[in-house]
């Protein structure tokens, strides 16, 4: 009986490769114009400007290239996120940083309603440009305090404007995302991003 199945199942296997492989090329063809080699080029292209390696991340079936690196003292990571299952390039960007930070607080920013947020409340900060978001936090009171410094609440804003997403602020982890148009990295423009994020530290 298994001496039947076996051919049976090694040519399903050969048929289910070959369309993967079929799928693979068909989604990236209609994407962007870039394949995951592009954006392998452009993560390794920072080590040009920032003390870090490449690294591989593994979702399902593909890679999602990553940027381990220093700037100013402060560890920080850059993934290109790869929401599909199949060969599409990576969909956006991903940036944390490292800051020092004892501090229990916590602040997470959507610009969209998130529902539930476990061991958070939503507050209100008085600035009419970020009250549009849903601000969440584990500890409102000292979070409404962190906004009473114009400077961070003018960051945030400033990050916003540039197109990253609000970031979300973990005790000694700020995170942040920005959708990706091109495979390149602009390396000034990571720079810029990353002092704003150190600017936000707790």
């Amino acid at each position: 009986m298994a001496k039947i199945y076996l051919p049976l199942i090694t040519i399903l296997s050969l048929i289910l490769i070959v369309f993967y492989v079929i799928a693979r090329k068909n989604l990236r063809r209609i994407s962007r114009g870039a394949t995951i080699h592009d954006y392998y080029e452009a993560m390794s292209n920072l080590s040009n400007h920032f003390p870090g390696r490449v690294s591989r991340n593994y979702k399902f079936f593909h890679s999602q290239p990553s940027f381990d690196g220093d700037f100013s003292g402060h560890k920080f990571k850059i993934t290109f996120w790869r929401s599909e299952v199949i060969g599409v390039p990576p969909s956006k960007l991903l940036l944390s940083c490292h800051v020092e930070s004892k501090s229990k607080l916590k602040i997470y920013i959507y610009r969209k309603n998130p529902g539930t947020v476990l061991f958070a409340e939503r507050i209100n900060i008085g600035d009419n440009d970020l009250d549009q978001f849903f601000i969440y936090s584990n500890r409102p009171d000292e979070a409404k305090r962190y906004f009473f410094d114009v400077s961070r609440r003018t960051v945030i804003k400033h990050m916003v404007q540039k197109g990253w997403e609000p970031p979300h602020i973990a005790s000694s982890k700020i995170s942040t995302e920005i959708g990706i148009t091109q495979p390149e990295l602009d390396p000034e423009f990571i720079k810029e991003t990353l002092k704003m994020m150190i600017a936000l530290q707790v």
